[in-house]
This record gives C-alpha cells, sequence and structure tokens, in this order.
C-alpha cells in the first residue's frame, strides 16, 4: 500500500490528506498560492502513482474555502485525472455564502 501524503494547512494552502489505508482522500481551507506549483506538482505525483493501483473505491472530498486562479489551474488537473482513477468519486462541497456569490460552483462543475 502506498504511504499517505498529508500536507497541514497555512493561511495560503489548504490541508490535504491522501491516505489510502484509512480511505481519505480530502482537500480543505484555502488555496491562495503563489506557487502553485510547487505545492501540488508533489500531489499531482502521488495521484498518478495511486491511480495504479487504487482501491477498490475511492472518494475524493474538496471542502475549498477558496481557490485563487493560479490554484485553479492545477485543482482542474487534479479533478481530471482523479475523475479516471477507477471507481471514484468527487464530492465538492461550498457554503451557502459562496453560492450566492457564485464562487466555487464552477470549479466544482
Amino acid at each position: 500500500m502506498m504511504q499517505s501524503l498529508i500536507i497541514e494547512a497555512t493561511a495560503e494552502s489548504p490541508k490535504v490528506v491522501l491516505n489510502p489505508a484509512e480511505g481519505i482522500f480530502l482537500f480543505e481551507g484555502r488555496s491562495l498560492l503563489l506557487d502553485a506549483e510547487a505545492f501540488y506538482q508533489p500531489i499531482i505525483k502521488w495521484l498518478y502513482d495511486y491511480k495504479k493501483n487504487p482501491n477498490e473505491s475511492t472518494r475524493f472530498e474538496f471542502n475549498l474555502e477558496y481557490l485563487n486562479t493560479i490554484s485553479s489551474k492545477f485543482i482542474l488537473p487534479i479533478i481530471a485525472l482523479m475523475e479516471n482513477t477507477p471507481n471514484s468519486e468527487i464530492d465538492w462541497h461550498f457554503r451557502d455564502e459562496q453560492l450566492l456569490d457564485g464562487e466555487m460552483i464552477p470549479e466544482g462543475e
């Protein structure tokens, strides 16, 4: 089984938990990164490796409060990669205020 990848949240970056043993795949918080590539590239590599031998079922959860444009350029390919992982499901959560503002919904679609 693959090693987990856990990144704690900061004021600018989301918490990321990729734990196949526990079945937890979570992106949570805010992504306001200026160097999103440095943050997301290890995650993308981990997901490519995971896709080679995934769990029987995988549920990815996104609970992002805010996502800047630079971060979205990495989150969207991550979502595409996860959609192509066998037996996977993606849950995109947002607050009611985000619904009213129209924030985050396009990214979740």
